[in-house]
C-alpha cells in the first residue's frame, strides 16, 4: 500500500489527509449515482454537493465521459469524481484551494488525482506517486470549471496498465 499523505502536525499534511477522505467520499457517491441526460454546473458549496455536471476526458487515448458526476466544496476543500460504467472507469479529482489558479501534484502538495477500475483496481497521482497539474478557470459556491491532466501510477490491484494518463 503506497501512503497518500504522511501524518505530521503541518497543517499542509492535515490538509493531504482531509483531502484523501473527501475524494474517497466523492468517488463513492460517483460510483454510486444515477444517470442524468443533461448534465449542468458541477458543484456544491460548503460542505454541500451532489450537483451533476459534465466532466470528459481522454483515458490512455480513449475518449471518456462521466455519467454519474458529483462536487464538493467543503471550505476550499475541493472535491470532483465522475464515473462511467459502459467505459468501467471512475475518475477522481480533489485539492485543497478556494481559488482559481494552477494545481500540481507535487511532494507536498495537497492534490490527489485517481482513477478506479469496476474490479477495484485503483492507479493515483498524489504525493511522491505520478504527476499533473489541474487548472481551475471558475469556482465558486455552486460551480467549478476547468481543465486537468495527469499520470497515474497503478497503487491497488492488477488491471493492467502500470500507469495511466488522463487528460480533459
Amino acid at each position: 500500500m503506497r501512503r497518500i499523505a504522511q501524518l505530521s502536525s503541518s497543517t499542509n499534511s492535515m490538509k493531504q489527509l482531509t483531502l484523501a477522505f473527501l475524494l474517497m467520499g466523492v468517488l463513492a457517491v460517483a460510483g454510486c449515482g444515477g444517470d442524468d441526460d443533461n448534465p449542468t454546473n458541477p458543484g456544491g458549496g460548503g460542505g454541500g454537493g451532489g450537483e451533476t455536471g459534465t466532466v470528459s476526458a481522454t483515458i490512455n487515448g480513449e475518449s471518456w465521459t462521466g455519467q454519474a458526476v458529483t462536487a464538493v466544496n467543503n471550505s476550499g476543500i475541493i472535491g470532483v469524481g465522475a464515473t462511467n460504467l459502459s467505459s468501467g472507469w471512475t475518475v477522481g479529482i480533489g485539492w485543497v484551494g478556494g481559488a482559481t489558479g494552477t494545481y500540481s501534484v507535487g511532494d507536498t502538495s495537497p492534490v490527489v488525482c485517481t482513477v478506479q477500475a469496476l474490479d477495484g483496481t485503483t492507479w493515483q497521482a498524489a504525493d511522491e506517486i505520478g504527476s499533473g497539474t489541474i487548472n481551475v478557470t471558475a469556482l465558486d459556491a455552486d460551480h467549478v470549471a476547468g481543465t486537468f491532466t495527469f499520470t497515474a501510477v497503478r497503487t491497488t490491484g492488477t488491471t493492467d496498465p502500470a500507469t495511466i494518463s488522463v487528460t480533459s
